[in-house]
């Protein structure tokens, strides 16, 4: 018998490219409840390029109040070392310490406890895109392995 194959079935970056104006534009607005149970607005300064960036960004609160982000994305490498970020939380703007987390069994950990708490059906929420229902330990690994985390640590 094989091993089911996991697939990378993130969605095309158009959709994205399309989608992350509007995610904005509704986050920063009156309007932005529709929205922001589990979204919101994070940003941060380019590494390279000196230039502003802000980004939707789905969230999970933790028992220290801290927040955990999770991407498949690149745009964490801006925060290497702990970098302060602003974040527009609830139609509140909020200063915050952004701390990657890479360590794969950091990652895992919280993969799994996401998992647990929020069900398989949900993993697409945290950037982890399966192939299979029901993925053996190995593939939900293998689907988080472009995965990282950001604590971010409020200031205020």
């Amino acid at each position: 018998m094989s091993a089911r194959k996991v697939s990378d079935n993130r969605p095309p970056q158009l959709l994205f490219k399309l989608g992350n104006p509007i995610v904005k534009a509704i986050l920063a607005s009156p309007i932005h409840g529709l929205l922001d149970g589990g979204l919101m607005l994070l940003t941060f300064v380019g590494r390279i390029s000196g230039k502003s960036y802000t980004i939707p960004v789905g969230y999970h609160t933790q028992d220290d109040n801290s927040l955990l982000v999770f991407s498949g994305h690149s745009w964490w490498k801006n925060l290497r070392g702990g970098k302060k970020v602003n974040l527009l939380l609830r139609g509140k703007a909020v200063e915050a310490m952004a701390e990657p987390i890479t360590e794969r069994e950091v990652v895992m950990a919280h993969v799994n406890q996401f998992v647990a708490e929020n069900g398989i059906d949900n993993v697409r929420r945290i950037g982890v895109f399966l192939q299979n229902k029901n993925p053996s330990a190995e593939e939900l690994a293998e689907g988080a392995k472009n995965t990282v985390i950001i604590r971010l640590t409020p200031l205020q």
